[in-house]
């Protein structure tokens, strides 16, 4: 199978040429994520999450419930059932263990937004759209 062209740097005036997903070659894509984390995350939310009351919870998460929730895939996410925003907990019975492609279909519904994967625009309705088995759970 041919590989994808390699490509410009996203970055400005970076002429490095890269293969990489998100089109940054590696020095950049870790200054494109700092830069990210600085102007668009909530920083009081972007704390929390590195702070080690957070890391500890997660770990435990994680090794109580080594396997994804919906899809049953090796898990890398703990996630809030209720959100904090809304009033959820930071404990135990609030979190689920997710994997990432189940976790980022689940934070689509909750926010409302269109998920884009393959070029399609597929509103999330009744429930999680699962991508690794196309259907829905």
């Amino acid at each position: 199978m041919p590989t994808k062209p390699a490509r410009p740097c996203r970055y400005p005036r970076c002429k490095e040429l890269t293969r990489s997903f998100d089109g940054y070659c590696p020095e950049h894509r870790s200054k494109r994520q700092k830069e990210y984390n600085e102007n668009n995350r909530n920083q009081e939310q972007n704390a929390y999450y590195q702070s080690k009351e957070w890391k500890k919870l997660r770990v435990m998460q994680l090794t109580l419930y080594p396997n994804c929730r919906v899809c049953g895939e090796f898990a890398t996410v703990a996630d809030h059932v209720r959100p904090r925003d809304k009033g959820g907990k930071d404990e135990l019975d609030n979190l689920q263990s997710l994997c990432k492609t189940c976790h980022s279909a689940k934070t689509a519904k909750q926010e409302g937004r269109y998920d884009g994967a393959y070029g399609r625009k597929k509103q999330l309705q009744n429930g999680i759209y699962n991508y690794r088995y196309r259907r829905f759970i």
